[in-house]
C-alpha cells in the first residue's frame, strides 16, 4: 500500500507492507485522516517524545509514518481487543493514518456517533480529547469559571470553546490574530462572549472588561510565546494557563512578579510522555463527555477543507498558511 512518511525533513509517499493487527489492536481501513500542527514538527524532527528531562541535541529527522488520527471501518480485530467487531465504524488516535490501512489500539478507539461522516469523525480524536484534558484535568475548570481560548479558530480552539460551554463556563473568550477569523468562526456556529484580537493594544482592557475585571480563570493557550504576556495580564487571581500548543514560538518572557501576585499556575501538557494507562484514562474520560454530545448535536465538528489522500503535500502546505478555520482532513469521501 502507499503511505505518507516524514523522511529527511520532507513528506514522501512510498510503498510499504499493509500493517497487521497485534494483541489489543484493531486494523482499520482508513476512510479519512486528520491533519494536526504536530505533523509539521514530526517532518522537521522537532516533535520530541520520551521521558528524558534533557532536550536532545538536534539531529537528522527520523523516518516516521505520518498521520496521528483516523476514522474508518474495522478490518480485523487483534487478540484481546474486546468490544469491537469487523465492520464497526471507529475513530481514534493512531500512527500512520495517512494510508489505506492503519493499526489502532483498541483502548484509543471510539465508535463514531451516527450523525458524523468519516471526514467529520477524523477531525474529532486529537482536538476534542486535547481540549477536554486541558479544560478538565489541567485547567480544573469549575462551573461559572471564565475561559479564554487562544488561536480559537484552530481545531483545539473550536473544540475548547464548545466544551467550555458544555461544562458550564461563565464568560467564554476567543482570541485570534484577526477579527475576520473570529467572525468566520461565529458564522461556522461556534459562539463566544468576547472576541479578542492578538496585537490589539486594547486586548487586555477588552478581556478584563468582558469579565467585569475578574479576568479569566482558565486560559487554553494554543499560541505559546507571543501570547504569554497578555495571558498573564488577563488572568484572574489563581488562574491556570494551560500551554497546549506553541505554534507562535517556544521561548517567551513574562513578569514573574505578576505571575506570583496573581498566584497563576502555568501548566504544560502533552500526551507524548504519558503512559499507556494514563492515555487510556484520558480517552475514556473524553469519550464519556464528547461522544454523546456529538451524537445529539450539542458539539459539532468544524471542517475547513478536505483533500484527497494523494494530495497530502498540498494539504500540509495549506495548513502552513494559517488561514484555516477548523480542521483539515484527508478523505476518500466526496466533498
Amino acid at each position: 500500500m502507499r503511505a505518507a512518511y516524514a523522511e529527511q525533513g520532507q513528506i514522501v509517499v512510498k510503498e510499504v507492507p499493509e500493517p497487521v493487527a497485534g494483541p489489543g489492536q484493531l486494523l482499520v481501513a482508513v476512510r479519512a485522516a486528520g491533519l494536526n500542527a504536530a505533523d509539521k514538527l514530526i517532518v522537521s524532527g522537532s516533535h520530541l517524545s520520551g521521558a528524558s528531562t534533557r532536550r536532545p541535541e538536534a539531529s537528522t529527522p527520523p523516518t516516521l509514518p505520518l498521520g496521528m488520527e483516523a476514522a474508518g471501518v474495522v478490518a480485523a480485530v487483534g487478540e484481546g481487543a474486546a468490544g469491537f467487531d469487523v465492520g464497526d465504524r471507529v475513530m481514534g488516535v493512531c500512527g500512520g493514518a495517512f494510508a489505506p490501512y492503519a493499526v489502532m489500539s483498541a483502548w484509543l478507539a471510539m465508535r463514531i456517533p451516527e450523525p458524523l461522516t468519516f471526514a467529520e469523525a477524523a477531525a474529532v480524536p486529537v482536538v476534542f480529547t486535547t481540549a477536554h484534558d486541558a479544560l478538565r484535568t489541567a485547567g480544573h475548570l469549575q462551573p461559572g469559571g471564565n475561559v479564554l481560548v487562544t488561536a480559537a479558530p484552530s481545531g483545539v480552539g473550536f473544540a475548547a470553546l464548545q466544551l467550555a460551554r458544555e461544562f458550564g463556563a461563565g464568560v467564554v473568550g476567543a482570541s485570534s490574530r484577526s477579527r475576520a477569523k473570529l467572525d468566520a468562526l461565529e458564522r461556522a456556529g461556534v459562539s463566544f462572549d468576547a472576541g479578542l484580537v492578538a496585537g490589539d493594544p486594547a486586548f487586555v482592557d477588552t478581556g478584563l472588561a468582558a469579565t467585569e475585571q475578574h479576568g479569566f480563570d482558565v486560559i487554553i493557550d494554543n499560541v505559546g510565546a507571543p501570547a504569554l504576556e497578555n495571558n498573564v495580564a488577563v488572568a484572574a487571581l489563581g488562574a491556570r494557563i494551560v500551554s497546549v500548543g506553541r505554534t507562535g514560538g517556544r521561548h517567551g518572557s513574562i513578569d514573574l512578579d505578576e505571575l506570583a501576585r496573581k498566584r497563576v499556575s502555568l501548566v504544560g501538557v502533552t500526551f507524548r510522555t504519558r503512559s499507556p494507562q494514563q492515555l487510556a484514562e484520558v480517552y475514556r474520560r473524553a469519550a464519556a463527555d464528547v461522544l454523546p454530545a456529538l451524537g445529539d448535536g450539542r458539539l459539532r465538528v468544524i471542517l475547513d477543507r478536505a483533500f484527497a489522500f494523494d494530495e497530502v503535500i498540498a494539504a500540509q502546505e495549506w495548513m502552513q498558511t494559517g488561514r484555516q478555520i477548523g480542521k483539515v482532513v484527508l478523505t476518500d469521501e466526496a466533498t
